[in-house]
């Protein structure tokens, strides 16, 4: 996901292929000695029918360590000791083949990262649950998460937010168990998390039979948007049913729009039966900021009985997470009763004024670089804003010929998701 592995694999290599083992000994030893490396360090194979192809390595630990420590059955801090030293620690005890090890697993790294999207998504932690770790002689299943709830994720932090570490007997076994694990997980607020998008890169039949390649993610996989319209349902039977109840004025009614950043979504058939919500516990409300968001778990069998979090990120707008998918809701106030025109409208005059509209940052982030001047037109789909977040540029643009009136930000500001950017105005295409 945007150039971060998010899955490591691991196995150990079957005692019905020594010349395997014995292949990865000699190329080690060949690379270590003729660059003269002394120390810890992780090196990098490819295993194919082909052969066995060294394929990168680095003098340090990989990000991965406590998945080949597993597998391996070894630990990389006696390995470091006895380099200290300056002795090879004692080879550890090879159980037999047929003894129940783990002989394979998988290391899963969370990102706060919207992957619909394609960029990071920084925020505040509003709730953090991460299951119950798992774990017998042969099978173990944990989470090392390095956020908490209540803490921000800030735009300059490129470390990831934890990971799943899985290890089984068998592949089937670890990829059940990882499954298992991700649907329990559950990292909500203002931020977007990438274990949904794990969670659905493992249901995929080809990972599953490890036929996949390198470019798997880039060029063939695509999310499953079966469910969305349901999801979108739910989301407005709570706007509708909770928050109207929050901050109500007089002679106003609440408008939801609800949306993906940066693009709509798929709506339900208005001649669908509508959603009655019903929820498992009763739903928790919580302040931020003094503004009120909403926590709980909807009764939906058929959807698995998705958890639901609306975090306020500012007045009149939430960062919605449902199941694994993020929305954003947006409400704006109308007249309770409809305006009646008159039957003879005044005159107006020619020069009356445009409403402007306003553009919102995607991401929380620092400002990187204004590409037009105030007063300018902006063709459509021209990137106008630059907005660095976690180490990468993210491009801010219209479908629509625009004049931006107002600049309400400036090169270097840090800002935060949904923060206005500016005031534009839709100019006719010639």
């Amino acid at each position: 996901v945007g150039h971060r592995r998010i899955l490591d694999f691991a196995s150990t290599v079957s005692a019905h292929e020594p010349n395997i083992n014995q292949t990865l000994k000699d190329q080690t030893k060949l690379v270590s000695e003729a660059c003269g490396f002394v120390g810890v360090g992780s090196f990098e194979f490819l295993v194919s029918s082909q052969g066995v192809f060294l394929i990168g390595g680095k003098a340090g630990l990989d990000s991965a360590f406590r998945l080949w420590e597993g597998v391996a059955q070894t630990r990389a801090i006696d390995w470091q000791l006895a380099v200290l030293g300056r002795k090879r620690p004692s080879n550890p005890t090879r159980p037999a083949q047929d003894t129940e090890v783990p002989r394979f697993g998988l290391q899963l790294t969370l990102q706060a990262w919207d992957p619909w999207l394609g960029f990071p998504k920084p925020g505040m932690i509003a709730e953090v649950n991460q299951g119950a770790a798992v774990e017998s002689s042969a099978t173990k299943g944990f989470f090392h998460l390095w956020v908490g709830s209540g803490e921000r994720v800030s735009h300059f932090d490129e470390i990831p937010l934890g990971n799943l570490t899985v290890l089984a007997p068998h592949k089937n076994e670890t990829f059940a168990l990882a499954r298992g694990m991700l649907r329990e997980s559950w990292i909500s607020g203002s931020l977007a998390t990438t274990e949904g998008y794990a969670l659905e890169v493992l249901e995929h039949p080809y990972v599953s039979e490890g036929i996949f390649h390198a470019g798997f993610l880039d060029e063939e996989f695509v999310r499953s948007t079966r469910d969305l319209p349901q999801y979108v349902g739910f989301l407005e039977a709570v706007c509708h049913e909770v928050l109207t109840q929050f901050e109500p004025r007089s002679g106003l009614r609440s408008l939801f729009r609800i949306s993906r950043e940066g693009g709509g979504v798929p709506r339900r058939n208005k001649l669908q039966t509508p959603i009655v919500l019903q929820w498992k516990a009763p739903f928790v409300d919580f302040d931020f900021e003094n503004r009120k968001g909403i926590s709980g778990q909807l009764r939906c069998p058929e959807l698995g009985d998705p958890k639901l979090c609306l975090f306020p990120v500012s007045p009149d707008r939430w960062h919605a997470r449902i199941d694994a998918h993020f929305f954003v809701i947006r409400r704006s106030w109308v007249p309770l009763e409809p305006v009646v025109e008159p039957a003879v409208k005044p005159a107006t005059s020619n020069t009356a004024k445009i409403p402007l509209s306003r553009i919102r940052a995607l991401t929380g982030g620092r400002v990187y670089s204004i590409l037009f001047q105030a007063g300018s037109l902006v063709p459509a789909h021209s990137v106008f804003l630059l907005i660095e977040s976690m180490g990468v540029l993210v491009p801010h643009a219209v479908a629509v010929p625009i004049r931006v009136t107002k600049w309400l930000v400036e090169s270097e500001n840090e800002i935060a998701s949904g923060l206005e950017l500016a005031e534009f105005e839709v100019v006719a295409e010639p």
